[in-house]
């Protein structure tokens, strides 16, 4: 429809009317738009949040926390990030001297420790810029030193085996593990925080119950670290046996679910209230309270499952499976930030891998399918 001086009635809308329509728009419809008609087209490359949410959509990121940011602003810092990726080499390089300990993590985290003299050592947290930087091209690293002190060494020193199982940077956190258990099967776990540079005082740890010694060993310790809980995954290094899995409350000590899984499987986080088990066979989706008290009666998950997502048909045998991976998106901010704009959970993908003898095997899931 259009009016006496020819222009599309939409037009002659109040402009804060105008952009609140458009922004209910997908991104192609808003990009057609622009190819229909030259004064829409003039008022969408005009209108800074129009744009905000086109370049967001073009690169799979959604708003972030910055209310007290400028949409101008943030438009800037996200166009000059997209250049930096398009234009720029993502990828960090650090030179490390060997033995090296550590490993990567989910939210592009990097950790590794480093000899400080013959007795003493230091671990090192390194993470990608973010957009809250001048070139917010995430080409740029941030290095975190844990320095290590008096308490601390004992716990995390080379001769204690010990290694980090998984980050939280959202809690500050980084948990240490050690795939061997006290004699009385009790886990082994330090919880450090990152930003007080000390060991979280966690007398729970001590009183966390024993695992079971059916698990085939060699064994190894699986730790996923999301807001309060503790997704812990106690399988044998190859795939075999049974594995125990259980979710815990750090905060509280309490253990919110568990499983004697038949395979060697995982637990890993789907939200808050779900955890996901991953074996060969598919995911198995389980509802859980986070808040329970230890006081409340917790049965072994079993069939009692919500969903079960089976894999495709796959001719690998179960006896040619060395052992199963998984990765998944983490969040990549610590308490402290407040970016400009983060990755869109919803196009989020699961990675599920199979070591084989011959071949290996890999699933992408989007997340938005196990969530429908």
């Amino acid at each position: 429809m259009t009016t006496s001086d020819g222009h599309p009635a939409f037009l002659n809308l109040a402009v804060e009317l105008q952009v609140w329509i458009l922004l209910g728009l997908r991104l192609g419809d808003l990009t057609r738009c622009t190819r229909v008609c030259k004064a829409l087209r003039s008022f969408i490359t005009s209108e800074v949040a129009l744009q905000y949410k086109m370049e967001l959509d073009r690169g799979g990121m959604v708003d972030g926390p910055s209310r007290d940011v400028s949409l101008t602003m943030k438009l800037e810092k996200l166009r000059v990030r997209k250049a930096a990726w398009d234009t720029g080499f993502p990828l960090h390089t650090v030179q490390l001297a060997l033995p090296l300990r550590g490993g990567c993590f989910p939210g592009g985290f990097f950790m590794y420790s480093e000899r400080k003299g013959a007795d003493s050592e230091v671990w090192r947290l390194h993470r990608p810029a973010w957009p809250e930087l001048e070139t917010s091209g995430g080409l740029e690293q941030k290095v975190a030193l844990l320095t290590t002190h008096e308490g601390l060494d004992p716990a995390l020193s080379a001769s204690s085996r010990t290694l980090p199982c998984a980050i939280n940077p959202e809690e500050d956190l980084v948990v240490f593990g050690r795939d061997n258990l006290a004699p009385d099967g009790t886990p082994y776990c330090v919880i450090y925080d990152i930003s007080r540079h000390k060991i979280i005082d966690s007398p729970w740890i001590s009183q966390l119950g024993p695992f079971d010694d059916y698990v085939r060993p060699p064994t190894r310790n699986r730790i996923q670290a999301v807001g309060d809980l503790l997704l812990w995954s106690r399988v044998s290094v190859f795939y075999r046996g049974r594995a125990e899995l259980r979710v815990v409350n750090w905060k509280t000590g309490v253990i919110v679910w568990r499983s004697h899984w038949p395979n060697p499987g995982r637990c890993i986080s789907l939200n808050p209230s779900h955890v996901l088990v991953v074996d060969h066979r598919g995911l198995f989706i389980y509802g859980f309270d986070p808040h329970a008290s230890a006081t409340t009666l917790l049965e072994w998950a079993g069939d009692n499952y919500l969903l079960h997502l089976a894999f495709p048909a796959f001719s690998i045998r179960l006896a040619e499976i060395f052992s199963v991976g998984c990765c998944q998106p983490g969040s990549r901010y610590f308490k402290s930030d407040r970016p400009f704009f983060l990755e869109d959970p919803d196009i989020a993908v699961l990675a599920v891998s199979f070591w084989c003898h011959h071949e290996s095997l890999a699933f992408v899931i989007p997340i938005a399918t196990i969530n429908a």
